[in-house]
């Protein structure tokens, strides 16, 4: 764990360097909070993808990117049992958060139902991305997306854009 005087050294020297926007991520971000505070301070433009398991204060004034894999039964499956009711309890009604969903041949029928969530939540909305193998070997990867399978999850997406164009 670094300590925080060299993430304040890097941070106000990326921002000599004329940078404005950070993406925190990997490896939980709020594990940090002292890290996600300070960037808080230095950069006009922040954001953080988050599992949500770890409510950052209402002083972080950025864009929280929350990771959700679905509704409650399909995302605890994937991300741990309880995980979804924590994630709602620490985030109902904080618009700054956007949910950020990988869709797999597992989830992608709950897109519309998760858009739901965020209109319900009054959160700013809902990011997808499309999962892809991060294995090397691509035969062991059992969440791997057929050509079939994504152009499936196209369709989805393309219909619940329709039916929520601002979300």
């Amino acid at each position: 764990e670094e300590a925080l005087d060299v993430w304040k050294y890097r941070m106000l020297d990326l921002f000599r360097k004329g940078i404005r926007n950070v993406l925190l991520a990997g490896g939980e971000p709020a594990l940090r909070m002292d890290v996600l505070m300070l960037a808080n301070e230095i950069f006009p433009t922040v954001y953080v993808i988050t599992n949500g398991l770890i409510k950052i204060p209402e002083d972080f004034r950025h864009t929280i990117f929350l990771s959700l894999d679905g509704m409650e039964k399909t995302n605890d499956a994937i991300r741990g049992e309880g995980t979804f009711s924590k994630i709602i309890a620490n985030y109902s009604n904080d618009s700054r958060v956007i949910i950020n969903m990988t869709l797999m041949k597992e989830n992608y029928q709950e897109l519309e139902e998760v858009v739901k969530l965020s209109v319900a939540m009054n959160f700013t909305g809902v990011v997808c991305n499309i999962y892809t193998h991060y294995n090397f070997d691509i035969a062991s990867d059992t969440l791997i997306v057929s050509p079939e399978e994504r152009a499936g999850i196209i369709s989805e997406m393309k219909r619940v854009k329709k039916l929520y164009p601002l979300n």
